[in-house]
């Protein structure tokens, strides 16, 4: 009896790879073949969002031409986690921990006239938080009054020896040194100044 085979799609690992040279993109040419050849011998495949569904057709051309159309599979999540999940705190105990973070890294309030722009991501660079920092850049040159977070998790490897719960510097920006922060509250200890939501991957 054969056994059937279910593959579930992250991501493409073609895309991860890096052609930086004509002798790299050489190197990954059958790679990235024996990749599409051996996902086609799946029986069935599953993505992880309709974003990977769209992504995984524009890689896989073959499999597209063929009529391979992944179903989504969002991942699941642990219920059970939740139930020992101790009650939130109160608004004033929340105010009071984002404060006393936000102070200790030495982080300005804002007003009620201010922007402030929210980027949730893992810190790695297909992600392009860079765009974002310059972009923060070119809008304080123009007198804009505009506040950045930086808000996820690194990415395995790639800050070694930092703090992993630390604050991970950026570099000066604008003539200012930009840092991702703990960012839990900000809103709360600014009421008045909601974060509008960006988005920079590639």
């Amino acid at each position: 009896m054969r056994r059937q085979v279910l593959f579930y799609c992250h991501f493409p690992d073609m895309l991860l790879a890096r052609r930086s040279s004509p002798l790299r993109a050489l190197y990954r040419a059958p790679l990235d073949a024996l990749e599409q050849f051996s996902t086609g011998c799946a029986h069935s495949v599953l993505v992880n969002s309709k974003f990977t569904a769209a992504v995984f057709a524009r890689t896989f051309t073959r499999l597209h031409a063929r009529g391979m159309r992944p179903a989504v599979l969002y991942p699941a999540v642990d219920i059970d986690a939740f139930a020992a999940v101790p009650p939130p705190p109160s608004p004033a105990a929340v105010r009071a921990a984002a404060a006393a973070a936000l102070d200790a890294a030495d982080v300005r309030g804002v007003s009620p006239d201010d922007v402030v722009l929210l980027s949730i991501n893992r810190f790695e660079r297909k992600k392009g938080l860079v765009l974002a920092i310059e972009a923060l850049a070119d809008v304080r040159r123009t007198g804009g009054s505009v506040h950045l977070i930086l808000a996820g998790a690194r990415a395995s490897g790639c800050h070694a020896g930092e703090d992993p719960n630390g604050p991970l510097s950026v570099g000066p920006v604008g003539g200012r040194s930009i840092r991702t922060l703990p960012v839990e509250g900000w809103w709360c200890c600014n009421d008045c100044c909601l974060p509008r939501l960006i988005y920079t991957a590639r």
